[in-house]
């Protein structure tokens, strides 16, 4: 096997910089690739360095993460429901937040009454 050297790879990353057509343009992962090959044989602190490239980007390369990770997105959303009384089908207290977030009330007691305070402060005073 053939390692590239540091100098050729240099030349082409300078070159893709060169050529780019956005500044915002990621490093291709054919370069990082590459990239990753050279820093086996000369360390990925002298690559990094001398390709301005991140090491934890030379480190995080698709062929070199883990397969089968958990994305750690958070759900845009969360929804839950709450079975009714059988003796209240209408609620009682219907609230809705400026952002469309809405609290309903079948029953009073004093947890209700607390979550129903705590919704209407933190809507602003306007439910």
């Amino acid at each position: 096997m053939i390692i590239e050297s540091l100098d050729e790879l240099g030349a082409a990353v300078a070159a893709w910089r060169k050529n780019k057509k956005h500044r915002t343009d990621r490093i291709p992962e054919a370069l990082i690739a590459r990239a990753q090959k050279v820093a086996a044989e000369y360390g990925a602190g002298k690559v990094s360095s001398r390709l301005k490239i991140s090491v934890n980007r030379l480190a995080m390369a698709p062929a070199l993460r883990p397969k089968g990770r958990r994305s750690t997105s958070v759900p845009a959303f969360t929804r839950f429901e709450i079975a009714t009384p059988l003796h209240s089908a209408v609620p009682l207290v219907e609230v809705e937040s400026r952002m469309g977030v809405k609290l309903r009330v079948f029953q009073v007691t004093k947890e209700t009454a607390e979550i129903l305070g705590l919704f209407c402060r933190r809507a602003g005073g306007e439910a």
